[in-house]
């Protein structure tokens, strides 16, 4: 009843000039390591569906709930920017086209920390790509995409990893194998055995967490492995990392 108030409350303040936001409130136990793939698995996960057009935004609410068991309700808001939105009522997610806010995706991600940002794109473009992945996106995803990617962009938010679908994932790999594969930098050779695949795993979306399970270190071992990797290849953030590994199709 209380988020019903909430609704009620934001709806009564910026009266009848609205866009639709749908939040979903997540039912389940906690969540697990990668060997659960229930994307909203913990209890009390808002998740926020935004979108200019409506049906859109409700149609994938209604889709995710359907899926994924759980409890979908909707909010009115003022026509504006949603990190105004997001600041105020801190969803534990987002899905939304970052180009519809008016903003780049970096400032967009900026709003609020410790929420988890999923581009859900119409325009596809290497731009958006490279900014949502400097910009720390849990994922991005095509608005062609199917309802799985979009579950699965949800378990890589809620569990730290990074998802890309096709379309994205496509552009990386393009990259890397448009021109020749250049050389592969001596840095690379002076990586340890750990070092590397920190690094190749974090390149496949796995969050720091997933690889420290997998590895059986701390999660702080394996962060100081991702650290001295970047440090030696000269990458500055996970943008750079993905585009690194691709280019070089260490993953292949």
């Amino acid at each position: 009843m209380g988020a019903l108030r909430d609704q009620q409350a934001v709806f009564d303040l910026f009266g009848q000039d609205f866009d639709m936001f749908d939040t979903i409130t997540a039912a389940g136990g906690a969540s697990q390591p990668r060997e659960a793939e229930d994307p909203v698995s913990s209890p009390g996960k808002i998740v926020l569906v935004s979108d200019r057009n409506p049906i859109l935004s409700d149609g994938v609410a209604k889709l995710l709930s359907k899926d994924n068991d759980v409890k979908c309700e909707k909010a009115m808001l003022s026509a504006g920017p949603l990190g105004n939105f997001v600041a105020k009522h801190r969803p534990d997610a987002v899905i939304f086209d970052p180009s519809q806010d008016g903003a780049m995706p970096a400032s967009a991600a900026n709003t609020a920390a410790g929420i988890r940002y999923i581009a859900y794109v119409e325009n596809a473009s290497e731009e958006v790509l490279h900014e949502c992945l400097s910009a720390e996106f849990s994922a991005v995803v095509a608005k062609t995409c199917s309802m799985s990617d979009l579950e699965s962009a949800l378990c890589a938010a809620f569990t730290g990893g990074v998802f890309l679908d096709d379309v994205f994932r496509s552009m990386l790999i393009s990259r890397g194998t448009a021109t020749s594969t250049p050389p592969i930098p001596d840095g690379l050779q002076d990586l340890s055995e750990r070092e590397t695949t920190v690094l190749l795993s974090i390149a496949q979306g796995l969050s720091l967490k997933q690889i420290a399970f997998d590895m059986g270190l701390s999660v702080k071992t394996v962060d100081t492995y991702k650290a001295r990797a970047m440090k030696k290849l000269e990458l500055s953030d996970r943008a750079a990392i993905f585009s690194y590994v691709q280019q070089h199709n260490l993953l292949t």
